[in-house]
């Protein structure tokens, strides 16, 4: 068959090398049968939701990525960083100015890429392209105004959803921010359902991010409420395309990173 190649019966698949790595076979259910063509791609995706590097009025941004290779072999990655509106993202990482760095993380090893956190505040999100199965997770440092730490909060790398909820918590010294990425080839439609500890409607509204587009904001800034008291719920994320989200909570000056409810 033009385009699959030659079929055989699931016990003899045919692979296609005309095809690149491509599998046919047909397969018999009783009175139902099916051609079936399956791909195996030599290539895996990590993706995290949000990028932060540079100063801005209240402190300074850095990024470290962490890889742990889990196969036998040597990993080849490329990172890629991108903008709200989608577009490629140019990041400080040792005194260069770049949308995308590679890097070889060891057999069974580990391998880590740190933004340089001197340019204007600018938040993005990332993907990792890799040869190989990897894990990683991508820490934030936050430093004060004068360049000295104050506190790391770490996220791992996420999978898409196309329902999610988060928790959420404002009031004066409180107050929780929520990172969207669209990783899909046409843009996500999205609708934000916040509700109190009862579960009961506070407030929505809709938002569109565009294909490989960011969103990053405040909990207060996505919906026009005064926070002055203390205010615990929860946020429910419905799109029309899968997302990748992560959540921190801010008390003060100290981060820390919440798990997204599928």
């Amino acid at each position: 068959m033009e385009g699959l190649g030659l079929l055989n019966f699931i016990g003899e698949p045919s692979f296609d090398t005309q095809q690149g790595p491509l599998v046919t076979f047909v397969a018999n259910l009783g009175p139902m049968a099916g051609i079936f063509a399956a791909a195996i791609s030599p290539r895996f995706t990590l993706l995290f939701p949000q990028i932060a590097d540079g100063m801005g009025s209240a402190g300074g941004w850095r990024t470290t990525f962490v890889l742990a290779n889990r196969s036998s072999s040597p990993a080849s990655a490329t990172l890629s960083f991108f903008d709200d509106s989608g577009r490629p993202m140019s990041v400080g990482i040792a005194g260069q100015q770049q949308t995308q760095q590679s890097v070889t993380v060891p057999a069974f090893g580990v391998a880590q890429l740190q933004t340089d956190g001197a340019s204007a505040l600018q938040t993005g999100w990332a993907t990792v392209q890799t040869d190989q199965s990897l894990s990683g997770i991508a820490l934030f440092a936050f430093s004060d105004g004068t360049g000295k730490f104050v506190n790391e909060v770490g996220a791992p790398a996420t999978v898409p959803l196309r329902s999610m909820s988060a928790f959420v918590e404002a009031g004066a010294r409180t107050s929780t921010g929520v990172a969207l990425a669209n990783p899909n080839s046409v843009s996500a439609d999205l609708t934000l359902i916040l509700r109190d500890s009862n579960s009961n409607e506070v407030a929505r509204t809709s938002l569109s991010i565009p294909t490989n587009g960011h969103l990053a904001r405040y909990v207060g800034e996505l919906f026009p409420l005064n926070f002055s008291g203390d205010f615990q719920g929860k946020l429910d994320i419905v799109s029309t395309q899968p997302l990748v989200s992560l959540t921190l909570r801010q008390r003060e000056t100290v981060f820390t990173s919440l798990p997204v409810i599928p």
